[in-house]
């Protein structure tokens, strides 16, 4: 709805609540329906963040509501906390600026809570100690409990009681730990202070014959080693990466300082043991340190993109349906800035797919919601945002082995010197890890679907790229972006499967076949496409 008597920052004023921990299904008419039931509501201002493309459920949602009466704000606060709203509890409080910024010494966090433990019953709990302006359980992507969770109350005073009183309390066999909430700024200078004294780093971006003992050899030029760790695949193969731990810390520090996102393996007469990405060696990270950063990466990542949130991919579609037909359909949620409607030739009468493009991520979101309960011609319709490829690489890489290793200092590796051997040229290699591991979720498809998904696949990257090959239009005879993608998939389909799957999957590759494609296009259009495009195999 319209906002009304909005202030400096957007945030309605009146009276205003705050409402938060909102799934990324709620519509503001959801919100007005519910708390226009308790009084009258003047506006209402809902944010919707997408933090999260590897679990869309984690993504941040919540709302400022203003009310007319503040007995009205008063009553939704006590009646509606809490209250579910597509499987969800919502928090319901007041929204008062001063108190937000001043929350010195308001501030608790109880740890080792139980598993059953929600934000709800910790609010019912802790409200003896006084006025609670906020309490929140974190829960994992899939809705456990993080076994902790933060308290504000109104005042200084409340929140030292409740230290005083509860800590080391038990709670459903739970020996309670309470504490005064650590601030981020304090919680940087600890990370700072890790900085300073780890030994441990994490390495990869190298050759895949390159064994064990050369990358030691590398590494102790910098200092001693005293473990090193290269995990394999269940087939002897190296996974990428591996682990070292130094003797010292200026030892670690100094192989980051000369080693890191440097060329380490190009000068060498062996073609074979070259690596096209830079060295990288870094701090070793617990998994929950490189998901956050990751996770943060992929927010900015996507926060920056101009189309962020607002692509959608339409799958499913009957092939009787032509372009203006679908796009009518669509043009109810929002308004559509650009569409295209592509076909899957591969299969006989094959359903078409759909890119649609909104104004607003909102529109985009409603349309998600809304159009995966649409059928067309007794076909349900299928609607999702659409991945770019470096989205896709980042949640591949959150989702990833890498991740499973917890480093502590000395401990947790092998001896130097355990693997080793010679392994697979670098393609080979990325052509197995990409076909055996399902990367791109091929794997149990039959192999018309298989020939589908991964033409549906290619177009949608091509179509992200078209824009940068805008001035290359005219050397296929195109006008446009689909017109482009079309041509250009219609040609790059005929490679095999597996090199489809790693254009896919690494956008260098795919600009590499792009230019490849226009160059031979250009200098002999009657030549055999099939002839052009191939990988060079060492």
């Amino acid at each position: 709805m319209e906002t009304k008597n909005a202030s400096t920052d957007g945030v309605p004023t009146n009276t205003p609540i705050y409402v938060g921990d909102l799934s990324p299904k709620t519509l503001e008419s959801d919100l007005y329906r519910i708390f226009s039931a308790v009084g009258t509501v003047t506006s209402i201002k809902m944010i919707n963040i997408a933090t999260d493309i590897v679990n869309p459920h984690a993504s941040k949602c919540y709302a400022y509501i203003s009310y007319l009466k503040k007995e009205d704000a008063d009553n939704a606060v006590m009646e509606l906390n809490f209250t579910e709203l597509h499987g969800k509890k919502m928090r319901v409080m007041h929204y008062d600026k001063s108190l937000v910024k001043s929350v010195a010494g308001k501030n608790i966090i109880v740890k080792n809570l139980p598993d059953s433990v929600d934000s709800q019953l910790l609010y019912n709990t802790f409200k003896v100690f006084g006025d609670i302006m906020s309490c929140k359980v974190p829960t994992t992507s899939k809705g456990k409990s993080k076994g902790f969770g933060f308290i504000q109350f109104k005042d200084p005073a409340s929140a030292k009681k409740a230290i005083d009183l509860a800590n080391k309390c038990l709670m459903r066999g739970n020996k309670l730990k309470i504490e005064k909430y650590v601030s981020k700024d304090k919680v940087v200078s600890g990370k700072n202070v890790l900085e300073n004294k780890f030994t441990n780093v994490y390495i990869k971006n190298f050759p895949s014959n390159i064994t064990e003992n050369d990358l030691t050899n590398i590494l102790t030029q910098y200092g001693e080693i005293t473990s090193f760790y290269m995990p394999l695949k269940e087939n002897g193969q190296p996974k990428g990466f591996a682990f070292a731990n130094f003797s010292e810390n200026s030892s670690a520090l100094e192989a980051i300082k000369n080693l890191h996102n440097k060329y380490v393996f190009t000068e060498t007469e062996d073609d074979s043991v070259k690596c096209q990405e830079p060295f990288y060696i870094q701090r070793a990270q617990l998994k929950e340190e490189r998901e956050e950063e990751m996770r943060n990466y992929i927010s900015k990542m996507s926060l920056e993109g101009q189309n962020y949130k607002r692509n959608l991919y339409v799958t499913n579609i009957p092939s009787c349906f032509e372009e203006l037909e679908v796009k009518d359909v669509f043009k109810k949620f929002g308004n559509i800035v650009s569409f295209a409607l592509g076909k899957d030739f591969n299969v006989e009468n094959g359903v078409k797919f759909a890119y649609v493009c909104y104004s607003t991520p909102d529109e985009a979101s409603i349309a998600v919601e809304k159009g995966n309960e649409i059928y067309l011609d007794g076909q349900k319709l299928s609607v999702a945002f659409f991945k770019n490829k470096m989205e896709r690489a980042a949640a591949r890489e959150i989702n990833s082995d890498s991740f499973s290793y917890q480093p502590d200092v000395g401990l947790g590796y092998s001896k130097i010197g355990m693997f080793g051997g010679s392994m697979p040229s670098f393609f080979n290699n990325m052509k197995e890890n990409i076909i055996s591991n399902g990367d791109m979720g091929y794997g149990n498809r039959k192999p018309y679907e298989d020939k589908k998904q991964l033409e549906n696949d290619l177009y949608g990257v091509v179509l992200q790229m078209a824009p940068t090959f805008s001035k290359e239009w005219p050397i296929l005879g195109v006008k446009n972006e689909e017109e482009f993608s079309r041509k250009m998939t219609d040609l790059l389909i005929q490679r095999p499967s597996c090199e489809i799957k790693i254009m896919v999957g690494l956008g260098n590759i795919l600009d590499f076949n792009i230019k490849q494609t226009l160059n031979s296009y250009g200098e002999n259009r009657d030549s055999d496409s099939s002839k052009i495009f191939k990988f060079e195999k060492k």
